[in-house]
Formats: structure tokens, C-alpha cells, sequence
């Protein structure tokens, strides 16, 4: 007797049901994402899977940092009269808002690439930092490099308090 038609029988002995375990495990997961459909067709409105909505609720929050960025720049341009510092936030500024309407656009297929928006997040809150830190030091910098150039100039402060740094001539005793 053919392996399967041994395994249907036994199913049909124990369940009733003749099928193969592998039908079993499709039928069980198809009624699983049914219910999973309904509940959600019921919670959001709308028909959607467990990835849809847990990609759904991560753009959220990629939005919101973007639109938490829009609200920094807002308070920025109140507090400050420098020109310049006032030409690169209203850059920023149009550059997130060109992101947040690409997003909408693309909202309605599902299709977003969430890596994507991550790395152009990441490429804003850096550009931030830098304006930011310009506003104080009129440096563009992010503020590892900031941290990095102070260091430099710290370790660099006992040398300076005792005259010019010594040449390769000097160094020869």
C-alpha cells in the first residue's frame, strides 16, 4: 500500500478526516490566518495579515520622527536671525517634507521600502545634528565628530601652554 494512502487512513481512523499530515498542516494554517484576517478585518477596517499591520505600525513611527524633525525645525527658525543657519533648515525642511509626500503616495500600496525610509531617517537626524551644532560653532558637524575634533584639541592643550609644538630638529637631543 502507497505511503500517503497508509497515512489518509490512519488520519481517517483517528479524525475522520481523510488527508495527509500535510493537508492537515495547510487546512490548520489557512482556518489560522482566517481567523487572524477576521479579527483584524473587525480591530482595523481593513483585511490584513500580522506583517501588514506590524509593518503599518513601523512607517507610523518612521512618520513620526520625520514629522518630529518638521516641529525641531519650526523652533529653530523662531530663535534664530543667522541667515545662513535659516537657508540650510529650510532645506532640511523641504527635503523631509518631499519624503513625507512620497510616503503618501505610496501608502496606499504597501509596497514601502521600510529599510529604506530607516537609512533616509538616519541621513536626516545626522543633517540635523549638523545644523544644529553649526548654530553653536559654525561648524557643520554631527556631534560624534564634534565630540571627536574637542578631544583633539584637548589633548592637544598641554602642548600649547608651554610654547610651540617641538620639531623632528628638536627632538634630537
Amino acid at each position: 500500500m502507497d505511503k500517503n494512502k497508509k497515512e489518509k487512513m490512519k488520519n481517517w481512523l483517528e479524525t475522520g478526516i481523510r488527508e495527509t499530515d500535510k493537508e492537515r498542516l495547510i487546512r490548520e494554517k489557512q482556518s489560522v490566518e482566517n481567523e487572524e484576517r477576521r479579527e483584524n478585518l473587525i480591530k482595523y477596517g481593513k483585511n490584513m495579515t500580522d506583517m501588514e499591520i506590524i509593518h503599518e505600525d513601523s512607517l507610523k513611527k518612521i512618520v513620526n520622527e520625520f514629522l518630529n524633525r518638521l516641529a525641531e525645525i519650526e523652533q529653530l527658525k523662531t530663535t534664530s536671525t543667522d541667515k545662513k543657519f535659516l537657508r540650510l533648515l529650510k532645506k532640511l525642511k523641504k527635503l523631509i517634507q518631499l519624503t513625507l509626500d512620497e510616503i503618501q503616495g505610496e501608502q496606499t500600496n504597501l509596497r514601502i521600502n521600510k529599510d529604506e525610509l530607516s537609512k533616509k531617517l538616519e541621513f536626516f537626524n545626522l543633517e540635523f545634528q549638523r545644523i544644529k551644532n553649526y548654530k553653536d560653532t559654525n561648524l557643520k558637524e554631527t556631534n560624534k565628530e564634534r565630540i571627536a575634533r574637542e578631544k583633539r584639541i584637548e589633548d592637544a592643550a598641554p602642548y600649547r601652554q608651554y610654547g610651540a609644538p617641538l620639531t623632528p630638529r628638536d627632538k634630537d637631543y
